[in-house]
């Protein structure tokens, strides 16, 4: 309807302007214009004549703006199993895009159905010489039903999936090995809860020599003190606040970026 038509923006309905930019062309007017130009004559001397050439003016014209690689809900889906943070986020911004396009040919479809006073429709009269259709209330149903821009926003995406990944990611960093006294302990939840048994189990003992024999992460076994399990706990907790700081940090801004 108005892609490489004449006209500016402000022309169009304010709610599709943005699917639009203005590109201007230079076209001819029909006239002849002069023109200077430097030839050779025939022995060989620099000359200056006149010719006339086409005139041209520059037009502005209406081309929509491109409809390139668009995504689906479900195809986001199945980006975000891949783990690729980019490529995801390249897709919600398409996924978002396709909607914004969805919302623009329903209201070209809307304006094509815009009733004409001059529709010979209208001009039809029953039995009793009454109009059969009145051309204002027409006008007022057809103007009642004016689509409206619901499509997803990119931002509110975004917000939702940071929340997600930011749970993985804290999980993720609290959670991962740790360097203690120059090796590399497990602290899960599973290696938290055994460093605290034999802590637990040292200290109802009063076992203050206590020692044990303990599976680091590479799979090594290094004998344990008490003094190692425990520095351990404590590294792992101070760590576990430092995540949650820069985690409030984070929520405190507008989340369009990914927490780590």
């Amino acid at each position: 309807m108005f892609n490489d038509t004449r006209g500016v923006l402000a022309d169009l309905p304010a709610p599709i302007q943005t699917f639009y930019k203005e590109e201007v062309r230079q076209e001819p007017t029909g006239n002849k214009i002069p023109e200077s130009y430097t030839y050779f004559d025939e022995e060989g001397v620099e000359r200056t004549g006149e010719r006339l050439v086409n005139e041209y003016e520059s037009i502005i014209y209406l081309v929509e703006k491109s409809r390139h690689d668009l995504k689906t809900w479900g195809f986001v889906e199945q980006v975000k199993l891949r783990n690729n943070y980019d490529f995801t986020r390249y897709c919600i911004e398409k996924a978002c895009e396709a909607e914004e396009w969805l919302f623009h040919d329903d209201y070209l479809e809307w304006l094509n159905k815009e009733p004409k006073k001059e529709d010979e429709k209208y001009l039809v009269e029953d039995k009793e010489g009454e109009l059969v259709y009145n051309y204002e209330d027409d006008l007022a149903t057809w103007k009642s039903l004016e689509p409206v821009n619901n499509a997803t926003k990119v931002n509110d995406v975004l917000v939702n999936w940071h929340q997600e990944l930011a749970k993985i990611t804290r999980e993720q960093l609290t959670e991962s090995p740790i360097v203690v006294n120059g090796f590399t302990w497990q602290v899960d939840k599973i290696a938290r809860d055994n460093i605290n048994e034999c802590i637990a189990y040292a200290d109802r003992n009063n076992l203050d020599n206590y020692s044990v024999s303990w599976i680091l992460a590479d799979n090594s076994v290094k004998e344990t003190n008490l003094a190692e399990l425990k520095a351990v706990i404590d590294a792992y907790t101070e760590r576990l606040g430092y995540v949650v700081n820069k985690y409030a940090e984070w929520r405190e801004g507008d989340k369009l970026e990914r927490f780590n």
